[in-house]
């Protein structure tokens, strides 16, 4: 009995040891552990495309509608053509000339159709009468018609300055005769000789100047005349000295004054 006892604890003992080995080996071997990475979360941007705005046409009538809004534009622009200021023609504008100065046998030459002074366009003309060329020039506004005169130095003047003004055909004759029976350009010059040098602006005679005379006659104040320049000699030639006019019938002499742009009577 005794025996089976011990036989029975030791077998029980032989049990414990048994496990408790089994239990140890299961602590010591190494477990091996698989890391299993994460999934990598690839973030894609959402893209927004741009809203492109709808246009939603106004309300519009019917054609019948549309063919009254045209005709209405039309009747508009027409009735701003009438009441504005219609622009003449060159003709047109010679023609203001002629009635403000009464007579249609002078010649007129364009010198300039875009004339623009203080905003407002004109025509300017050189009026001649029988060849001879009548200063100052003569403008037209474009759109009233206005007729005036235009000196060379910007300044303008009513049209009854201008020496051809309300002049008639009988004047034009009488003074065409007085040319055939007056003096010739030579003459004029030995004229203009006798003037002091002091009158004439000069710092020496005429004879030590070039003398160049005009092809066409002047009309100055009223009374036809010979031009002559009188230019410097030598190295100056191209330099002017003086300019002069003098009566084709011998009775006035001028200077014309270049600063002043004016003609002074020096007949002696």
């Amino acid at each position: 009995m005794k025996v089976r006892r011990i036989t029975l604890f030791l077998g029980i003992m032989m049990i414990i040891a048994v496990l408790s080995a089994c239990h140890r080996k299961e602590k010591e071997e190494p477990v091996d552990v698989t890391i299993t990475p994460s999934p990598t979360l690839t973030v894609t941007p959402e893209v927004t495309e741009p809203v492109t705005p709808t246009l939603t046409p106004s309300p519009s009538g019917s054609e019948e509608d549309g063919k009254e809004s045209e005709e209405e534009i039309k009747e508009e622009e027409d009735a701003e053509a009438e009441n504005g200021e219609a622009e003449l023609t060159e003709e047109e504008a010679a023609d203001c000339i002629r009635k403000a100065l009464e007579d249609e046998a002078y010649y007129y030459e364009l010198l300039d159709d875009h004339l623009n002074v203080s905003d407002r366009i004109y025509y300017i003309y050189q009026v001649s009468d029988g060849g001879k060329v009548s200063l100052p020039n003569i403008i037209v506004d474009r759109a009233s018609g206005k007729v005036m005169c235009y000196s060379s130095d910007g300044t303008i003047s009513s049209i009854t300055e201008h020496p051809l003004y309300k002049k008639s055909g009988a004047s034009q004759n009488a003074n065409n005769s007085k040319e055939q029976t007056g003096i010739t350009k030579e003459e004029a010059l030995k004229l203009l000789e006798k003037i002091p040098n002091k009158t004439l602006k000069l710092s020496k005679d005429l004879t030590e100047y070039t003398i160049i005379y005009d092809d066409w006659i002047t009309n100055i104040k009223g009374v036809d005349c010979f031009g002559i320049s009188v230019y410097e000699k030598g190295d100056l030639k191209d330099t002017a000295a003086g300019f002069y006019y003098v009566a084709t019938d011998g009775s006035k002499i001028y200077r014309y004054d270049v600063v002043k742009d004016k003609t002074k009577d020096i007949t002696p």
